[in-house]
């Protein structure tokens, strides 16, 4: 959800070769040999096709999109029911995240073909990018940020009308392969924002979903932006308070406090350090801001095993060094151009219904998501939301509900609150786990397990009770003294 979710970002090509490539037929669709993920080693050689849907199916002469799929096929005797996974974000691009995990789902791949399809207006499929940069060093107010969104729909309407980009617009689209593909029913994988996509999808084509897995779940009646402050907030506090409960840890002094304090110290004063640039290489003196450390702490919140490396962290900070922070918040800076497809799903989905509420003034996000979005959303092109868009999925399909412990922004209460409608559901929490949990322990050997059986009831998860928080450091060398 960002902008805010974090899925592997690798590069994907097609592999050119002097001779026509080999195509494969999978029902109309014909691919070609692709590699995903070859910037980064040998890559992952698959099969990749386009689709051209319209962009507004309300008008035949519509501009058309080309959706950008990829197909990993089965190693083993495929059955006729793919399994279609589904990225986060919004903005995630499913075919470049495969290259992350897709090691992870050998057992599934055994027997079920994957496909990825690339959401309309990310990755391949005609992706909206505009200019991310902040003005220096300074905070980029929200008038600002509401000329540049203005700015940006302007120049996207000459190619794209970004009424059409909604989640809405994304399951139509998901509709369209899976009957180019030819397969009746599909099961259907969503992470973080892709759980909402899965969940519309099988609310509005029941018949042809086979199956519904959900990891780090979005509720529909959920106001997205709007409760990711609390969560935030709620997530890193849990997670410091380990600390407190590990003694060499906790010699280390209160980590909530020391967070707490240098907060409102930057907040006062931005703070200039002196630091080597992990990205140049040069020494380098900027401004180390409230806002960079709290894009830091809340980044991390997504890993608690990176987390475990703020109580140290914080000490140091503590005692006058403040440099590797300083380094590290510069190096999660926003690139030049980032995918601003996300403006479209929530400007037409949650921005009308954002309240802005009263937090704290030690809350590490405060009301800044909301304001943003709103600002963002002013000048944006809005589409339209099915009246029954926020309705909380139910039926008797089979679902598998999945949520780490320690998730900042989809805690498993979401999933808790979904799976109340879904009696064929079954809810797993990995516990010392954040967001996305697919790749937890034996997770992928029981998602492979159920999508084979379409019975959640019968995994025996037993396997997951070994998992555990990673211990906090508490030295630069290691985890003891």
């Amino acid at each position: 959800m960002q902008r805010l979710l974090l899925i592997s970002v690798l590069a994907t090509a097609c592999t050119n070769t002097a001779d026509p490539p080999l195509t494969t037929r999978y029902g109309s669709l014909l691919f070609s040999p692709c590699t995903l993920g070859a910037q980064f080693g040998a890559g992952t050689s698959v099969q990749c096709a386009t689709l051209s849907v319209l962009e507004n199916r309300g008008d035949p002469k519509s501009r058309s999109i080309s959706l950008a799929i990829a197909w990993v096929p089965a190693t083993s005797k495929a059955s006729n029911d793919p399994v279609f996974l589904i990225a986060g974000g919004p903005g995630g691009r499913a075919r470049e995240g495969f290259a992350g995990f897709g090691k992870a789902l050998h057992a599934l791949n055994e027997h079920h073909d994957l496909i990825l399809v690339d959401q309309r207006g990310v990755g391949g499929s005609g992706p909206l990018m505009c200019s991310s940069a902040k003005l220096g060093d300074e905070d980029e107010r929200d008038e600002a940020l509401a000329t540049r969104a203005a700015a940006c729909a302007q120049k996207l309407s000459l190619t794209a009308d970004l009424r059409f980009y909604s989640t809405t617009d994304a399951i139509e689209d998901l509709e369209e392969v899976r009957r180019a593909l030819g397969t009746e029913q599909i099961n259907l994988y969503g992470l973080s924002y892709g759980t909402r996509v899965a969940q519309q999808y099988a609310k509005r084509f029941t018949a042809h979903t086979r199956t519904l897995t959900l990891d780090g779940v979005v509720p529909n009646s959920l106001v997205l932006v709007g409760s990711f402050a609390g969560d935030f907030d709620e997530a890193v506090e849990r997670q410091l308070a380990v600390c407190s409960k590990d003694p060499a840890c906790a010699a280390l002094g209160d980590s909530r406090e020391r967070l707490a304090t240098l907060l409102a110290k930057l907040e006062a004063s931005p703070l200039p350090v002196r630091f080597r640039d992990a990205v140049t290489g040069e020494v380098t003196t900027r401004m180390l801001r409230r806002s960079a450390l709290a894009e830091l702490v809340i980044g991390w919140a997504y890993h608690p095993e990176a987390h475990s490396l703020l109580p140290l962290l914080l000490k140091e900070a503590s005692e006058g060094r403040v440099e590797t922070l300083a380094a590290l918040a510069k190096s999660s800076a926003p690139t030049q151009e980032e995918n601003v497809m996300y403006r479209s799903v929530f400007c037409t989905e949650d921005e009308p219904e954002l309240v802005e509420k009263p937090l704290p003034s030690s809350s590490l996000m405060g009301t800044s998501s909301v304001t943003a979005i709103k600002a963002e959303c002013e000048g944006w092109p809005r589409g339209a939301r099915p009246v029954d868009f926020r309705a909380p999925l139910t039926g008797l399909m089979p679902v598998l509900l999945m949520s780490g412990e320690l998730d900042p922004i989809t805690p498993p209460r979401y999933a808790d609150q979904v799976l109340a409608s879904l009696p064929k559901g079954r809810h797993l929490v990995v516990q010392g786990h954040g967001h996305g949990a697919l790749l937890a322990g034996c997770m992928p050997a029981l998602f492979a397990q159920f999508v084979e059986t379409a019975d959640a009831s019968s995994l025996d998860a037993s396997c997951l009770d070994s998992i555990s928080l990673s211990a906090p450091l508490t030295g630069f060398y290691g985890w003891s003294p």
